[in-house]
């Protein structure tokens, strides 16, 4: 055919199917393919440009495409099972194609000029600093000096901070995009799951990874010794910590070691364990904390002695204050559903569980343990737990608890920040603002050093360096995919105000 002109086929109905076929003549100009809910078929071309009726089959199962493979003789397809090719007369040939993608991070230079950094490495702010990312990566941050040159981003009355960090979270009911999404928009750069199979957690992400549209995620391992290393054998996401299973748990009061694997870091959820030496993370038992006298008795240690010892030993600890008491701190914090994300995402969200003077007092030990042990010089690393749907919401709700505890903003800030970037032994790529670290970063308005209800204003989130404003966040999962060459902006080299 000329160039700009079209030509109208009409198909077999035996060649078409359900739904929209796709068509491609070969190369030779003398067969056309039709790839449809009904299958590949071929039709010839005639010589007068019409197509003929002397359809074949190549293939009798419904498939999305296909196209030609050089020489005409056989096709490539895909279906729900995944690739394939067809020759005529032949069974499908099943293909692995043995790749991976992923979005490439932002490349070129780029800067955010900020009134505030957070940098996550004290409890104050640089005041008037630029933060320079090249390549996803930051790369100096220094005081303002001339206007910068090429890609900016305005947030000089704004406050610029480390992306935060869930590092247990239960993704129960977190299929899709939506979760994601909404964690994002709370701020919300890295989770760690703490449940889930890992085909589950892998496609979720990969979606994530791929669209956009969600955080890092991480999963959680278990590691049960010598006889029976990591749960699982394959290939696994990229795992921050390993959960020390109890049978090791249980041998911590005979001075068992833990063979470390891969370099990552360890977890439990029993305080004599870490007490020992053989966690890098503690977690709260699941039931009243108080529960943690039963642990230790026989071992020759008090209460308080454990909490010392917890507190001196470098150990991370995980409280998970709102696992579970999330209806609790919604009744508190009654401004956590009232900002955009709120509005926009959540509005007919509430998550299941009442009020109740049992879960009031769980709280309240919780929050008394962890002001100890960070009162005595522990680290405190902020996990949601389950959130009940509430994706990124939970992580804010952990935060106000954690204020309840007299440890200062600047600590809850860092507990999500460098204390749970060291919870998951990443501490040397994410949780601060420094040279080196990838640009996982929030664009936040209002100063969360003195208000911690400020942190739920985020104007943007970027991603190995990768901006997304929060209107795409808070809009229809669409415009996140139509506006990606707009938020993507930190390639454009041109001025962009962070709104």
């Amino acid at each position: 055919d000329r160039p700009g002109t079209s030509r109208r086929v009409r198909l077999p109905a035996a060649a078409v199917g359900s739904g929209k076929a796709h068509l491609e003549f070969s190369a030779d100009g003398q067969t056309l393919l039709v790839a449809s809910t009904a299958g590949i078929y071929l039709l010839p071309v005639l010589d007068n440009g019409l197509v003929g009726a002397d359809w074949r089959s190549l293939h009798a199962e419904p498939v999305h495409t296909a196209h030609w493979v050089p020489g005409n003789a056989s096709a490539w397809f895909t279906d729900d099972a995944g690739l394939a090719r067809v020759t005529a007369g032949d069974a499908a040939v099943r293909v692995a194609p043995g790749i991976s993608w992923q979005p490439a991070g932002a490349q070129g230079r780029s800067t955010i000029r900020a009134g505030r950094v957070f940098d996550a490495t004290n409890g104050a702010y640089r005041i008037d600093h630029d933060v320079v990312i090249e390549n996803g990566r930051i790369v100096a941050v220094e005081p303002w000096t001339a206007e910068p040159s090429g890609y900016f981003i305005d947030a000089r009355d704004k406050t610029v901070m480390p992306g935060l960090i869930d590092v247990a979270i239960d993704l129960d009911g977190a299929d899709g995009a939506g979760p994601g999404r909404s964690l994002l928009a709370h701020g919300v750069t890295t989770v760690q799951a703490v449940n889930g199979n890992e085909p589950w957690l892998r496609d979720l992400a990969e979606r994530w990874r791929a669209q956009r549209s969600g955080p890092r995620l991480l999963r959680l391992l278990r590691w049960c010794g010598a006889d029976a290393p990591l749960e699982d054998t394959g290939p696994v996401l990229v795992a921050g910590a390993v959960e020390i299973c109890p049978q090791i748990e249980a041998s911590a009061a005979k001075g068992a070691t833990l063979a470390r694997s891969r370099g990552l870091a360890a977890w439990s959820s029993l305080w004599l364990t870490a007490a020992s030496g053989l966690a890098d993370t503690l977690r709260l038992p699941a039931g009243d904390p108080d529960t943690a006298r039963s642990l230790i008795v026989g071992s020759g240690t008090y209460y308080q002695d454990a909490i010392d010892a917890i507190a001196s030993s470098g150990v991370v600890f995980a409280p998970q204050l709102s696992a579970g008491a999330l209806p609790l701190l919604l009744e508190d914090f009654p401004d956590l559903l009232a900002g955009r994300q709120g509005t926009a995402l959540l509005a007919d969200w509430r998550p299941d569980g009442g009020l109740s003077k049992a879960g009031r007092g769980r709280l309240t030990s919780r929050q008394r343990i962890t002001g100890r042990i960070s009162a005595g010089g522990g680290q405190i690393a902020a996990g949601s737990g389950n959130s009940y749907g509430g994706w990124g919401l939970g992580l804010h709700a952990e935060l106000r608890a954690l204020a309840l505890t007299g440890i200062g903003n600047g600590a809850v800030l860092r507990a999500a920040t460098t204390g749970a970037a060291g919870a998951l032994g990443l501490q040397e790529e994410i949780g601060s603002v420094e040279p080196g670290r990838i640009a996982d970063l929030i664009i936040v308005g209002g100063d969360p050093l003195v208000d911690l209800r400020a942190l739920q204003n985020v104007e943007a989130v970027l991603l190995d360096g990768e901006l997304t404003p929060i209107e795409t966040l808070l809009g229809d999962f669409g415009i996140v995919l139509e506006n990606l060459t707009l938020s993507d902006s930190l390639t454009d080299h041109k001025p962009q105000r962070a709104r």
